[in-house]
């Protein structure tokens, strides 16, 4: 008996039974506007990301205010504000990184200049 209790300690201990937890990522500096940016430079942005979650109808609130936050197909439309960090890519598209806001890595024309890394918090 005492065996096992030692040999399980050490399976413990060396992470073999233990579970495995992602290091959450931490945020690079904000992107600004600057000219200073050069391929590998990174940054992080924020970005709104529309998507569903589901829901509910509430049939009384609809008849007393005309109105209803849950589609028909059962969902509603959220934006959730996410960060994450990117990196000026390399070759001639990284002179673009230094384009100022047009080229913000969350805009439309950012994935010319940034690749998007992992989100951060």
């Amino acid at each position: 008996m005492r065996f096992y209790k030692c040999f399980g300690r050490a399976l413990i201990s060396s992470g073999l039974f233990a579970t495995h937890v992602q290091a959450t990522s931490s945020c690079y500096p904000t992107f600004k506007a600057k000219p200073d940016y050069k391929a590998g430079t990174t940054v992080s942005a924020s970005i709104v990301e529309h998507t569903t979650e589901p829901c509910a109808p509430d049939l009384t609130n609809q008849a007393i205010n005309k109105s209803s936050l849950c589609n028909a197909d059962g969902t509603r439309p959220v934006a959730i504000t996410r960060t994450y960090n990117y990196r000026c890519v390399d070759g001639e598209s990284s002179l673009f990184c230094q384009q100022g806001w047009a080229f913000d890595p969350a805009s439309l024309y950012g994935p010319v200049a940034w690749e998007k890394l992992e989100e951060c918090y």
